[in-house]
């Protein structure tokens, strides 16, 4: 497992990942070209819309990973697949409102996934099901667990039905996904010798 001395170089392997996980040269379900991801520095406040926006006051247990916060704040990317979950897309711009409206884009699903605590930041990449922030259950280091939602029910009978954990936390999830990446490679130069 690959250990890493900061935040910042464990997401500059992270969004290194994408690349890997995913083809990025490809087109997107719409047909648009994929974007490579770019560090790009946005200025903090641009949360504060980000919150607003979700109805939450940013402070305490409505707050998101500050570890996805810092990736937000640090890099654009459009949409990805890595390992089993898709992240919704982070494009370019002052503020996030391309992504706050990829959040918001089933707006029935949002609406109860917000009303009971979850934060849709993506989805299972073989589903329709959204991938959440659970602010229910706030770690002190400032972390989530990471759930999966069946979509369905929401849809179909206007709540949450099955939740699946996918990682005990934001951070685990990503040190997950580097470390399977740091795994794929290995076993490339393995078939290569």
């Amino acid at each position: 497992m690959k250990s890493f001395d900061n935040d910042e170089q464990l997401l500059a392997e992270y969004v290194a990942a994408f690349g890997i996980l995913d083809d990025l040269e490809n087109y997107d379900e719409f047909g648009g070209a994929r974007r490579q991801p770019q560090k790009v520095a946005t200025a903090p406040f641009a949360l504060t819309n980000l919150y607003s926006g979700l109805g939450l006051t940013g402070v305490g247990s409505s707050r998101i990973p500050t570890l996805y916060e810092t990736l937000l704040l640090s890099y654009r990317w459009g949409g990805v697949e890595l390992d089993h979950y898709c992240l919704f897309a982070n494009e370019p711009g002052e503020d996030f409102a391309p992504l706050l409206s990829a959040i918001r884009r089933d707006k029935s699903l949002s609406e109860t996934l917000e009303a009971n605590g979850y934060i849709p930041f993506g989805q299972v990449a073989d589903r329709y099901d959204p991938l959440c922030f659970d602010l229910r259950q706030q770690q002190k280091e400032g972390d989530c667990r990471i759930v999966r939602i069946d979509h369905e029910a929401i849809l179909c009978r206007g709540r949450i039905g099955e939740i699946t954990e996918i990682a005990h936390s934001f951070r685990s999830l990503v040190l997950h996904t580097v470390n399977r990446v740091a795994t794929k490679e290995s076993s490339l130069s393995l078939a290569e010798d």
